[in-house]
């Protein structure tokens, strides 16, 4: 925690200002994308269901095609409806990322260990050598620390 609040004009706030303005842009792409997509199939479900009317296709063929066109529907829907929920939702890397930075920017950080602090941010910790651990954030960041002797 000492050195991420030494360095959290360095880190913390370059990787904030970054997932803000790419979860943004990639959530509001991917959701135009998903409407776009959802206005082809069901263009396309209306012209098999055209082509069903003239007698230009089987019932089965028919039912096929259909079911697949909804099924595709259906999964293109949950994905919207989870994009909408995580852009509007509180628990977000975003939020965690904040969290952090406004943990180790406060007047009353003092560097001290706790272990609420210690819980609120950090998912585990990986071994990597004897020498050598990583913390795994839950903001997403992974840091590395050396072991001294």
């Amino acid at each position: 925690m000492n050195k991420l609040a030494y360095s959290s004009k360095i880190i913390l706030e370059p990787f904030y200002k970054a997932i803000t303005k790419t979860r943004e842009e990639c959530d509001l792409e991917r959701i135009d994308a998903i409407e776009k997509r959802m206005e082809q199939l069901i263009e396309e479900r209306n012209t098999l269901i055209g082509l069903m009317t003239k007698g230009f296709l089987e019932p089965a063929l028919f039912s096929k095609e259909r079911n697949a066109l909804d099924s595709e529907m259906k999964n293109l829907n949950t994905e919207k409806t989870n994009l909408v929920m995580t852009f509007t939702s509180g628990t977000s890397q975003e939020d965690e990322v904040k969290a952090l930075l406004d943990h180790v920017s406060k007047d009353k950080f003092d560097g001290n260990y706790t272990d609420e602090a210690f819980e609120k941010f950090v998912e585990n910790i990986i071994v990597n050598s004897r020498d050598e651990l990583t913390f795994r954030m839950k903001c997403g960041l992974s840091l590395k620390e050396w072991v001294v002797r």
